[in-house]
């Protein structure tokens, strides 16, 4: 029987990541412990028993959408003991990840599955090699991995994966 994967974040893409981290943070009685800022996006992760990601698009980003009115959900990433297995169980399911899994963070792998073998849903599948969340001080997200991370949810003509048709 598969260990049930507990929500490991939820990523919520909106206009302003340092307006949506306040009000969100003043919400939860607790700050953003991880900031990232590139050309690509700005993220603002809130801790809790599933970290918030709240993500505004920099100009470099693919658009999540052609156009994004408003807030909207990237995608749902799970918490995972062991890339391999989780990969494994996934590939036997059907389910193709979109490449190999990159280092994002100190003892962070994280890799996405394929949407359009996942029911239009993007998965991100997150292996901590620590236990738990950040510690309260945050942790160091290296830009580059995520980078290479965030390129895995594009074609190679830029187009979101999200809006391939499903099997």
């Amino acid at each position: 029987m598969v260990k049930p994967l507990p929500i490991d974040h939820v990523t919520a893409v909106v206009p302003d990541a340092d307006a949506a981290a306040r009000r969100l943070g003043a919400l939860l009685g607790r700050p953003p412990v991880s900031v990232l800022d590139d050309a690509r996006m700005t993220v603002r992760t809130l801790p809790g028993g599933c970290e918030l990601h709240v993500v505004t698009l920099g100009p470099r980003a693919v658009p999540v959408r052609p156009s994004v009115p408003a807030a909207s959900w990237h995608h749902i990433g799970l918490a995972v003991d062991s890339m391999a297995e989780a990969m494994a169980h996934a590939a036997a399911l059907g389910m193709r990840a979109l490449g190999e899994p990159v280092v994002t963070g100190p003892g962070v792998r994280e890799v996405f599955l394929d949407p359009g073998s996942t029911a239009g849903v993007l998965i991100q599948l997150v292996e901590r090699a620590l236990p738990g969340r950040a510690p309260a001080g945050g942790f160091r997200l290296e830009t580059s991995g995520v980078s290479r991370l965030v390129a895995q949810t594009t074609d190679t003509k830029g187009k979101d994966h999200r809006d391939r048709h499903t099997r």
